[in-house]
């Protein structure tokens, strides 16, 4: 089934079955959880409810006083016994049994169905459970040799006794290996009904392709006179209507073709001799022109070698010209520069006497603040003197004054104040005589400054006005040199202008022998492109015929007749 996966059969059938199988799967997973809920919700409660009520009946049957006494008194065993299996067939249990402990033993009290009698036996995890509490104890399903079972444990109150009932379970297990079975088999049953289903449907679909198919083999091969016929009216019908009619049609263009391709034979054949001839006539005028190029490119040639000399000519002219008009301005400039140059040296040789003139008022002024701090200084030492005399008489005012005794007392303050003012006038005195003293002092050094600036003055002035004559010579030198360029640089411009009339001239020239050369240049490759032209179209023409041939053998392959 999985090998034709590849095939149109095969991928349907893998379409419908891969789906039916995954549902029919997930059907019978979600059956059977579906129905294992039920059992563990709704049957298996049922089930235990019905259990747990047995064992309330079972449990009304007995007191704790029968029970004792039966472990002792074969009677009351008796008894027991006796209700225990009616109880048994009654509700048609497994086993119902009395679990007790007899001087700390554990052993079966009552067995229904059976004598065991005070036989040892341990309690199982949930019968000594049971002992701990008064409700009813349930053990989970337990499988042995005979079967599922589930039992219900109660003690007996006033007592060390357990009831126990054990009842058969086999028909959940049975009822959930039957659901299982049931899912397994809806889930086999789908997909063996799918498989056939699927096979049918894809057999039906892929028949009439696999027919359509066996024929485009055939049309394939060359072979166009058979005809398909499919009758259906779905895409697989229309398609083959489609290949009939494409047929038809191709045997009509194939039909086309062969009329076309031996009429393109012989005329291409035609085309190849008229297309030869003309190449032959093309490449002699081609052959012819090309040397009427090359004796135009050597008289090209010579004229553009006399070009670029009369260029060369007229260009060291012109550079002439301008270097003389340069000249001509530079010295212009030259000539300016050297009257503002006598100029300035004038103005400064006036500057340097009028500083000159200034320089030796100022020594004088100097000289006179010296001779008059002279004076000041004599007339302070005057005060000196006054000062020293008038301190002596104070001092011998005071000297009578106190000889004078209580009458000379106001004679001797003045003395004092006058005293003190004559030592303030020496103070003062000695004071201005210092200051004089560094006046002069300075003074001295003025004169000497300004006598030896004014002796510079006398010397830079005569070395500036020697520098002004030298200049007033060289600015009548430059005059004369700039009227002697004006004139070479006028003949110079009628040389250039005369140069640049034969260079234009000969520029004309040159143009016309360029373009002349460059038309026949033009034209003999136009001659060349239409040689290499006409060659391709013989080339083509030449390939075109093969190609007709060729094609008139690939036609011959079909079969429309």
């Amino acid at each position: 089934m999985f090998k034709t996966k590849k095939t149109i059969n095969g991928k349907i059938m893998s379409g419908i079955l891969i789906p039916i199988i995954s549902l029919s799967i997930i059907f019978s997973v979600v059956l059977f959880l579906a129905s294992e809920y039920i059992i563990e919700e709704h049957l298996v409660p049922a089930f235990e409810e019905g259990l747990t009520t047995k064992m309330h009946q079972f449990n009304g049957l007995f007191d704790a006083e029968m029970v004792n006494e039966a472990k002792t008194d074969r009677k009351v065993y008796a008894q027991l016994l006796e209700k225990a299996n009616n109880f048994q067939k009654a509700f048609d249990l497994e086993n119902v049994y009395i679990m007790s402990k007899v001087d700390g033993q554990e052993v079966i009290l009552l067995l229904g169905n059976a004598d065991e009698h005070l036989t040892p036996l341990a309690f199982t995890e949930d019968q000594a459970k049971a002992l701990t509490t008064t409700d009813i104890v349930k053990s989970d399903f337990y499988q042995d040799d005979y079967g599922t079972h589930k039992s219900t444990f109660l003690q007996i109150e006033g007592t060390d006794s357990v009831l126990g009932l054990d009842e058969d379970a086999d028909f959940i297990s049975d009822l959930e290996n039957n659901l299982m079975i049931i899912c397994i088999g809806l889930s086999v049953l789908f997909i063996v009904i799918s498989y056939f289903v699927s096979r049918f449907i894809s057999r039906r679909i892929s028949k009439p392709i696999n027919e359509l198919v066996g024929f485009t083999k055939l049309v394939a091969s060359g072979d166009l006179t058979k005809e398909i016929s499919i009758e259906s009216n779905d895409e697989t019908g229309q398609l083959a209507t489609s290949f009939s009619q494409m047929q038809q049609q191709l045997k009509d263009t194939l039909q086309h073709v062969t009329s076309t391709s031996d009429h393109v034979v012989s005329s291409s054949g035609d085309l190849s001799q008229s297309v030869g001839q003309v190449t032959e006539v093309i490449n002699q005028i081609s052959t012819t022109i090309q040397e009427v190029a090359a004796n135009s490119d050597t008289v090209t040639s010579g004229a553009i070698q006399n070009q670029a000399a009369i260029q060369e000519i007229s260009e060291g002219i012109l550079d002439i010209s301008k270097s003389t008009v340069n000249v001509t301005d530079e010295t212009l400039e030259a000539s300016t520069e050297a009257e503002q140059g006598n100029k300035a040296i004038q103005e400064a040789v006036e500057g340097i006497e009028a500083i000159n003139a200034s320089a030796k008022s100022s020594m004088e002024v100097t000289q006179q603040m010296n001779q008059r701090s002279n004076e000041v200084g004599n007339i302070t030492q005057m005060i000196t003197n006054i000062s020293d005399q008038i301190n002596l008489l104070a001092l011998n005012a005071a000297i009578e004054a106190a000889r004078a005794g209580e009458y000379g007392k106001g004679f001797a303050v003045v003395a004092e104040e006058i005293r003190h003012l004559a030592e303030q006038s020496a103070t003062s005195a000695s004071e201005i005589s210092k200051l004089i003293n560094e006046m002069q002092a300075d003074s001295n050094e003025s004169v000497l400054s300004i006598s030896k600036v004014v002796e510079e003055i006398d010397k830079e002035t005569t070395a500036i006005r020697h520098a002004g004559d030298t200049f007033q010579k060289i600015s009548l030198l430059i005059s004369n040199i700039t009227g002697k360029m004006q004139s070479v640089a006028a003949t110079v411009e009628e040389i250039s202008a005369g140069s640049e009339q034969v260079l234009t001239t000969t520029n004309m020239t040159v143009q016309s022998l360029e373009e002349t050369s460059d038309y026949t240049q033009t034209v003999a490759a136009s001659m060349e492109e239409q040689s290499a032209s006409m060659e391709e179209m013989l080339g083509t023409a030449n390939q075109l015929l093969e190609m007709a041939e060729h094609l008139k053998g690939q036609i011959s392959h079909f079969k429309i007749k």
